[in-house]
């Protein structure tokens, strides 16, 4: 899966809590698009969150802080990762997506599918079809 995320987006937090138990489990792999669209500090921490010397410790920084403001802006990281982040904004414009998160995956059937905002649990049931929950 695949997966617009705004670092200050609470349904791009709630849907990575409720897909947390298939995360776990190894049998998804969630990936992050992370995009800077929501608010002016967006950007940056996007953009801190992908320059840091390890992007995934730093994007489960911003989850665990999520409730309190997320991550610090670092400026080096922040530097380092804005032009990737500028990049992932001009994607997500370029594929008219209005919203985070903006999901995208296969269907039972193979076919990619796109589904907007926070997925009910029912047609987050039907997105991970197939897979079991442990």
């Amino acid at each position: 899966m695949y997966a617009f995320y705004d670092p200050n987006c609470p349904y791009c937090q709630a849907f990575r809590e409720a897909a947390s138990p298939w995360i776990q489990s190894g049998q998804v792999q969630l990936r992050h698009i992370l995009v800077g669209v929501l608010t002016p500090s967006s950007l940056p921490k996007a953009a801190t969150i992908l320059g840091a010397a390890n992007p995934h410790t730093a994007y489960m920084q911003n989850v665990a802080q999520h409730k309190h403001g997320g991550i610090a802006v670092q400026e080096s990281a922040r530097i380092r990762g804005e032009p990737q982040v500028r990049a992932n904004n001009q994607l997500m414009q370029k594929l008219g997506v209005p919203a985070t998160p903006a999901i995208y995956y296969k269907d039972a059937e193979g076919r990619l599918r796109k589904h907007l905002g926070m997925p009910p649990a029912h047609t987050l049931n039907l997105m991970m079809e197939g897979i079991t929950q442990p």
